[in-house]
């Protein structure tokens, strides 16, 4: 048992690093676990402890019907492209995160329903996990030698006990990791997907080597089924093979295939991994014969499996365990140690799938609506993550207890079975509300709790009588000794089996009281809205599924068309490649993924021209245009305005007319052409397709309202520039003040004042005006005027005009973002002109004196800075060097160091005698009126070099202190004087140094040092010091390019935050 002990141990030790390799490589590149192959494993969780042992035992005792349970799914795939996906892309947009939350969020987003969901889920699966702990339990068992019996003491010293714990702390670690559970979780699918792999690949291995090492092959197993000397193997053998012919059969091959086919799609589990973690809808295509491939697979062997345990143990002994006993049988410790593994890693995922979707449905729709006031108090983000993580463990240990006093006298097939007649309840609501927008809420509880009680009373019930904890009265008489109230025969039915009876009368009352109730009452305006989004977005899915095709073979080029049509290319091209470099990616990389993330992008920015109602219909309908006609798209145009509005053919007409001049002008806008030319096509446009009589553009000069353009006739009785003061008390200060949509149908249904009447007699019968707005700022007015017509302002036909009205804004945003541009792009030349002369003033080529090796360098944080440095060559022996620096790192700081420079230049060439000091001296004179004035300081270090001497005599105004360093020695030159302009008349001290030959010289800005990381940390003294004595023995230049490196690496993503100039001085004698 030690071995096993260990063997156990060392698996789910395996399972821990596999799942934090999963979400480390996921954090590095998402593309490894986001791919369709992993999900497609991941709904391998679907084949638990009941496929891997408990088919094995269906086929020995019933035969071929174990299958039903994979036909399901295999017949429910194929809706997958349209159904599946469209749960997805709900669950996505509305951030759902278990099936509680979908029912809810249909139903008006009820959070009684999203309890009763949860509550159900509880008592449904409960059991199933505890077929899994029972499975794992027993094997553990098997494969130990030992007997059921031995696991009788107490829970402390239960094996079982500590494996449901652990398999319980795996779930809460890696499937409760975040707050948000919109956020995915990789490491929970990296040990999903492995044990999908794993206990696939071991069946086969177990199967192969039953089938052709123990026997020779499928046609020997079942000849010796059939030609056994054991008279019942052989009638048994008839039995399993064939389908019986009678109405009982048939109704349970259906009920089976129904349930299976409700439980793939609605087991908390199976919601989980194929909508919950899912990263990707386009998964679901590969998914639709991969996971069907999946379930074909590790069926093949389990009949040849069956039928050889019957010849080996003789018809005797627990099917559902063939597959180890046989290889214990043939003592093989080796298989049946992997055999046993195999079935931890099939129950151990269901466990921890479960347990954590299951939590996730408790703390969303109970926890939190019970204890919302209490929660707003506290951390919140802690509570969540505790509450989820020990829920995760309390479902684990409340499933081990079902197991060890109430599941452990059925079979792994009755649980499993009890479980799917329990998540089938869900069917009812979830499709009917899918596809039949009056079923309400108060319908959806009624019925799911109708059913749940008819599934609680026709199957758990005989368990719990089972188990000794009710009479066996209520099985032979009856609840309260009615005979009508049979769990096995309700209201007299007897002829079916007890999983077709269950599913018969909890389907019936299901949906018979849903559909009631929902007709008797009436819907919440709530319920009647995500009702809506749910016919809504289904019946768009089907309308637009012709254009599958076109978004799958969408290309780059194709966006950029797309954009160019309503913003221009070069909008357009600025706009995609801002959007890529913010992803990091290039062109050429760009995946089906990148490429509709691109294209929603697109939708977005023409979003802000023609508003979010229409734009996604127009970027649909261009898809779907390219390669083809114009008719195809008014078509397009024609479907979907009819399903939005349902009016009559010549409103239709009306409608799909209206759209199409939204493109009209959008073609408009990215033309050739002015502004102004634009503006005045766009309003002509307007004029002749809506019949207007005047369409006027104004926009706002101060607080003037001047006319821009204008289509069609003007009136002289109408003054179009007005003051804002003067339009307080119109409409038309009414839409400017309120920021929306004012419109009048009739002019002779409202109050006449001064600014009516103007218009009134202008002849006009109807008008309406519309801000154009941008960035929340009234920016004008469009106004509208009809001489004919009343009436024609309707809501939809006002959102057309806002469309417009955003077109038209766009286009002046657009406009001035180009005028902006345009300077930016002067001001940016003319800072490169700058850079050029400032660069231009510092030395281009190092001194001509033999005496030493001289490099310098200056690296501005902006175009143009404030540092600087220079040498004057005063003698053949003798050499000035100066650096200095100016606080900023502006046009003013490069403008302050040139005069710097001016004045030193001034100074040396009139008395080149004068020591350093006295040079600092009259600098600080000359500079101080101006550095008072604009409130700049500067720090300046002044050094010659006497090579007579080998002297070193500087003077530091407040600079850095220079740096010396030999033999990996280094040192400051110590001495100082405060910075230049803080005293007018003051007396500067200069100090002295003697170098020697080999010593390096390094002088400084102090934007080295007080470079800073992304954590904030300072590159400081010490790194510096550290460079130079590390480097100090090569060149002057090299020695420069090494601290700059340092520099660069240090600050990494970092930004350059101030001047970095560097001069460095090797002496040669």
């Amino acid at each position: 048992m030690n071995v096993v002990y260990l063997l156990t141990a060392v698996y789910f030790l395996f399972l821990f690093l596999i799942a934090y390799i999963g979400e480390k490589l996921f954090k590095k590149n998402k593309k490894i676990l986001a791919n369709p192959y992993v999900y497609s494993l991941t709904l391998g969780v679907y084949c638990t402890t009941w496929t891997y042992y408990g088919s094995v035992g269906r086929a020995a005792t019933s035969g071929i019907d174990f299958i039903t349970i994979y036909i399901g799914p295999t017949l429910v795939v194929f809706t997958w492209w349209i159904f599946l996906r469209h749960i997805i892309r709900i669950s996505e947009e509305y951030n759902i995160t278990s099936i509680a939350d979908f029912l809810s969020f249909r139903y008006g987003k009820s959070k009684y329903l999203g309890i009763a969901v949860s509550l159900f889920c509880i008592f449904g699966i409960i059991p199933y996990i505890a077929l899994q702990l029972k499975a794992i339990n027993e094997t553990f068992f098997i494969v130990s030698g030992k007997s059921f019996s031995s696991n009788n003491s107490g829970i402390l010293n239960d094996f079982s006990f500590y494996f449901s714990l652990v398999i319980g702390i795996i779930g809460a670690f890696f499937g409760t990791r975040h707050v948000t559970e919109a956020r995915k979780h990789p490491g929970l699918i990296s040990i999903i997907a492995f044990e999908s792999v794993f206990k696939l690949v071991i069946f086969l291995i177990a199967g192969g080597y039953i089938t052709f090492y123990l026997f020779d092959g499928f046609g020997d197993i079942f000849k010796q089924m059939a030609m056994s000397k054991n008279v019942l193997i052989v009638n048994k053998f008839d039995s399993l093979i064939t389908v019986k012919e009678s109405l009982s059969s048939y109704f349970q091959w259906f009920t089976m295939i129904i349930m299976s086919m409700f439980a793939v799609m609605f087991l908390p589990r199976q919601f989980h991994v194929a909508v919950i973690e899912n990263l990707d809808s386009e998964h679901i295509d590969k998914g639709m014969y991969l996971f069907p491939l999946y379930l074909l697979l590790i069926n093949i062997f389990v009949i040849p499996i069956a039928f050889a345990g019957i010849l080996i143990f003789n018809n005797t002994g627990d099917p559902d365990y063939y597959i180890l006993n046989l290889f214990i049988n043939n003592d093989n410790q080796f298989l049946s140690l992997l055999v046993y593994l195999g079935g931890l890693a099939a129950g151990s995922g269901m466990v921890i799938v479960s347990s954590v979707s299951i939590a996730n449905m408790v703390v969303n729709n109970i926890v939190i609506p019970i204890f919302v006031k209490r929660l707003v108090k506290i951390n919140l983000s802690f509570v969540l993550i505790f509450f989820k993580r020990l829920l995760v463990v309390a479902i684990v240990l409340i499933s081990f207890f079902y197991f060890k006093y109430i599941g452990k006298h059925f079979s792994l097939v009755s649980i499993g079975l009890t479980s799917f007649a329990a998540v089938s309840q869900f069917a009812p609501a979830i499709l009917l509300g899918m596809f039949w927008e009056k079923v309400n809420e108060k319908g959806a509880i009624a019925g799911i709790i109708s059913g749940f009680l008819i599934w609680f009373f026709t199957l758990i019930v005989p368990d719990m009588i089972n188990s000794g904890l009710l009479s066996e009265k209520i099985m032979f008489d009856g609840l309260f000794g009615l005979p009508f109230l049979k769990p096995y025969a309700l209201f007299g039915l007897d002829t079916l089996d007890i999983w077709s009876h269950s599913m018969f009368w909890s389907m019936f009352f299901n949906i018979a009281i849903m559909v009631i109730v929902s007709l008797l009452t009436k819907q919440t305006e709530l319920e009647i809205e995500t009702s809506l989004i749910f016919k809504r977005e289904f019946y768009l899915r089907e309308l637009m599924s012709v254009k599958k095709k076109t978004i799958v073979n969408l290309s780059y080029d194709d966006i950029f068309a797309l954009l160019s049509k309503f913003v221009g290319e070069r909008l357009a091209d600025e706009k995609l490649t801002k959007h890529l470099e913010e992803k990091g990616k290039s062109v050429a990389e760009l995946n089906l993924s990148d490429l509709a993330e691109l294209r929603d992008f697109s939708e977005k920015v023409i979003s802000e021209i023609v508003g979010p109602g229409a734009s996604k219909l127009i970027v649909e309908s261009y898809l779907d245009m390219l390669g083809k006609g114009e008719d195809k798209v008014i078509d397009i145009f024609k479907d979907l305005v009819s399903y939005s509005v349902g009016e009559s053919k010549d409103t239709l007409v009306k409608r799909v007319s209206e759209l199409n001049v939204l493109l009209e002008i959008s073609k408009i806008f990215s033309g050739p052409g002015s502004l102004n030319q634009k503006i005045i096509k766009s309003l002509n446009l307007l004029k002749k397709t809506f019949k207007f009589d005047l369409v006027v553009l104004r926009v706002l000069e101060g607080d003037v309202l001047k006319m821009t353009a204008y289509a069609g006739q003007l009136s002289q009785n109408l003054d179009l520039d007005r003051k804002l003061e003067e339009l307080e008390s119109s409409f038309l200060g009414k839409s400017i003040k309120e920021k929306k949509p004012i419109a009048v149908n009739d002019i002779n249904l409202i109050p006449i004042n001064e600014n009516v009447l103007e218009i009134k007699e202008a002849g006009y019968l109807s008008f309406c005006h519309l801000p154009l707005i941008i960035e929340n700022e009234v920016k004008g007015v469009i106004s509208f005027f009809s001489k004919i017509y009343k009436g024609m302002y309707t809501n939809e036909f006002i959102t057309l005009l806002e469309s417009v009205a955003h077109q038209i804004a766009f286009s002046i945003k657009s406009h001035e973002q180009t005028r902006e541009i345009i300077k930016m792009r002067e001001i940016a030349k003319e800072l490169e002109i700058a850079r050029s002369i400032q660069r231009s003033l510092l030395p281009d080529k190092p001194p001509a004196i033999n005496y030493i090796d001289f490099a310098g360098v200056c690296y501005a944080y902006e175009f143009v800075g404030g540092d600087y440095y220079d040498y004057f060559e005063i003698g053949d022996d003798v050499l000035d060097v100066v650096i200095a620096d100016v606080s900023g790192h502006n046009v003013a700081s490069a403008l302050l160091m040139s005069e710097v420079r001016t004045l030193i230049k001034s100074i040396i060439a009139t008395n080149p005698n004068l020591q350093p000091k006295d040079i600092i001296k009259k600098l600080n004179y000359e500079i101080y009126d101006d550095l008072e004035k604009l409130e700049f300081i500067i720090t300046l270090v002044y050094l010659r070099l006497d090579f007579k001497r080998n002297k070193i005599i500087y003077t530091n105004a407040g600079h850095p202190k220079p740096l010396v360093c030999k033999q990996g020695e280094i040192k400051e030159l110590e001495g100082g004087d405060p910075l230049l302009g803080v005293i007018k008349e003051y007396e500067f001290e200069q100090f002295e140094y003697s170098f020697s030959k080999d010593e390096f010289l390094f002088v400084y800005t102090d934007g080295i040092v007080e470079a800073e990381n992304i954590f904030g940390d300072f590159f400081g003294l010490e790194r510096l010091f550290a460079t130079i004595k590390n480097n100090c023995g090569g060149s002057s230049e090299e020695v420069i390019a090494y601290i700059y490196e340092e520099l660069l690496k240090f600050i990494g993503d970092n930004k350059q935050k101030d001047d970095v100039t560097m001069v460095g001085i090797k002496f040669k004698k």
